[in-house]
């Protein structure tokens, strides 16, 4: 969701909850590996700016009261509470989710530049924003799932990931005559890309970013979310402006910017040349929203029309 109004809503409720009239302050911050933050010595409350910008408001408000249980529990009982009885009676009062950490299959992580992931099925477990000390992950399993994923589990990094799906063979969709039983992750895998490129064509046409959310699953039921949004204008012109700079240097005219090419069967759109990486001067961005470098070898399949 758009960080201005999730700060409005943080101190929207700060205020509700009488927490601003009790010397409570509010901020943004970078984190990436948590959504919100409560500093009782310092009576402050922070909300990530990055996981803000990723997920949608139903999920920031969530945190936000997380973070204002935290808050009042300790107003209330002159301690921190951390996550116990008294912490979740409060979060039932004034709505927030009783549990201690945001759920992984609702939140849109900050993508990590190194994943644990199965390296048969390119199924990913865990972001890592700094290289693990130890990459060798042979003899370590997913709780829950040691039969599947012991001596299977790797770590990769966003690159490695992207060419270890494009080895993977496409699942083909189940026909009409053979009605789903249960919704497992090859399925759900497969619901969210026939989606996303139905409405892809749409984005496109009208201009807009289509931006693949993590879908909310139950036993029965699938709800996908995706979300189309205009692209920020200062934004836009700048990094149009910035492609327009280099674009003869590769052979390229303004025009260019925004074309579609594929690599390992996944579309990208053309937003930018960076002279200064030699190697993996081509960026572009994924159906997801989030950017990629490339060789200048993937110029050759920029789609053209006309």
């Amino acid at each position: 969701m758009d960080t201005v109004r999730a700060e409005h809503l943080l101190h929207h409720h700060m205020g509700v909850h009488g927490l601003t009239e009790r010397g409570w302050s509010a901020r943004f911050d970078d984190a990436v590996t948590r959504f919100g933050a409560c500093s009782s010595t310092r009576k402050r409350i922070s909300l990530s700016r990055r996981l803000s910008a990723l997920n949608d408001e139903d999920e920031v408000v969530d945190t936000i009261l997380h973070e204002i249980a935290h808050a009042l529990a300790f107003e209330a009982h002159g301690e921190d509470c951390n996550h116990d009885a008294r912490w979740k009676a409060i979060c039932r009062r004034i709505g927030a989710r009783p549990a201690a950490c945001y759920d992984e299959a609702q939140v849109t992580p900050v993508p990590g530049a190194w994943n644990l992931v199965h390296c048969e099925t390119a199924e990913v477990f865990r972001h890592y924003h700094r290289l693990p000390a130890r990459r060798d992950r042979s003899g370590v399993w997913i709780r829950g799932r040691r039969a599947e994923t012991y001596g299977k589990l790797v770590v990769v990094t966003a690159s490695e990931l992207e060419r270890m799906r494009a080895r993977l063979p496409r699942a083909a969709p189940k026909p009409p005559s053979e009605p789903l039983l249960t919704l497992d992750r090859a399925t759900v895998k497969l619901l969210d890309g026939r989606i996303a490129e139905a409405l892809r064509t749409i984005a496109d046409e009208l201009g807009l970013t289509l931006k693949v959310l993590r879908s909310r699953v139950k036993p029965t039921s699938y709800t996908p979310r995706l979300l189309l949004t205009l692209p920020p204008a200062d934004t836009a012109l700048a990094e149009r402006a910035a492609f327009a700079t280099h674009a003869a240097r590769y052979g390229l005219s303004a025009d260019d910017y925004g074309r579609a090419f594929e690599v390992g069967g996944k579309r990208y759109t053309l937003t930018g040349l960076v002279p200064k990486r030699p190697k993996f001067p081509v960026q572009g961005r994924s159906a997801r929203g989030v950017q990629y470098k490339f060789p200048v070898a993937v110029l050759e399949r920029l789609e053209r029309t006309g």
